[in-house]
């Protein structure tokens, strides 16, 4: 019995050598555990901010990948626009805002709006065709719209400029559209003529297209200094509004 009470005594220690291991076991576990959400978390963060970076991204895929057929194409918020290529500036606090678009560094310009509960809100819409990306080919849209009205401003307009011909108009032969009446504009450094466009369908919403006089010459054409300029409104509602914010174009 003495002799087993001995054997006993000297087996004691083992259960917290044994403990201390495990302690270690658990350490070094909770220790690589620890690393790799860190490398899980660190993964996420770069993907998520590589998403949230579309533009830097396209271009990245344009330069390598010339035969993409797509477009980019991307929308600039007017209220996050304070950047180098477009700002949101607010100058009046009644309700006026200045929008600046510098999409296009040789054809900048403003254009200023009402805001506010009552007010217009914007969307601005850049494309770039990568076929012709090292030449700038940008395809602008600036659209104000308030309830079911629009105001269209879009460069360089996809079919090209066509004439606008009025009863005043000299004798034209080439593409061109024939109003029968029109309202004198104040537009930029040239005269303008608002026009409204025939109807294709009596249902439709009514449209007008703003025509701007040429520079070398008497004729009206759809492409204004600014690019194509268009209306879109419910039948009869009043344009005034959308002539004068059209008003305060202006080039930069």
């Amino acid at each position: 019995m003495e002799n087993q009470l001995t054997q006993n005594s000297q087996e004691l220690p083992q259960p917290l050598f044994v403990k201390q291991q495990t302690v270690k076991i658990w350490k070094t576990l909770a220790f690589v555990l620890f690393i790799l959400l860190v490398g899980v978390l660190a993964r996420d963060q770069f993907f998520s901010r590589k998403n949230n970076n579309p533009v830097a991204d396209s271009n990245s895929s344009l330069n390598t990948n010339p035969n993409r057929e797509e477009a980019l194409k991307v929308n600039v918020s007017p209220t996050l626009a304070k950047t180098n290529s477009d700002e949101a500036i607010d100058n009046d606090p009644i309700g006026q805002q200045t929008y600046v678009n510098n999409s296009l560094a040789n054809s900048m310009f403003s254009v200023t709006f009402p805001i506010g509960q009552e007010g217009w809100t914007l969307k601005h819409t850049i494309s770039v065709d990568p076929y012709y990306i090292k030449n700038q080919n940008i395809s602008d849209e600036l659209i104000l719209e308030k309830y079911t009205s629009k105001i269209l401003v879009i460069r360089p307009e996809a079919s090209g400029p066509s004439a606008c011909i009025f009863n005043d108009s000299p004798n034209f032969d080439g593409p061109s559209q024939k109003f029968t009446s029109f309202v004198e504009l104040k537009l930029g450094t040239r005269k303008a003529r608002r026009a409204k466009v025939e109807k294709i369908s009596p249902a439709d919403n009514d449209k007008y297209i703003i025509c701007q006089q040429e520079t070398k010459s008497d004729y009206f054409v759809s492409i204004t200094e600014f690019g194509y300029i268009s209306y879109e409104v419910p039948i009869g509602a009043n344009i005034d509004e959308l002539d004068l914010i059209v008003g305060t174009l202006k080039k930069l």
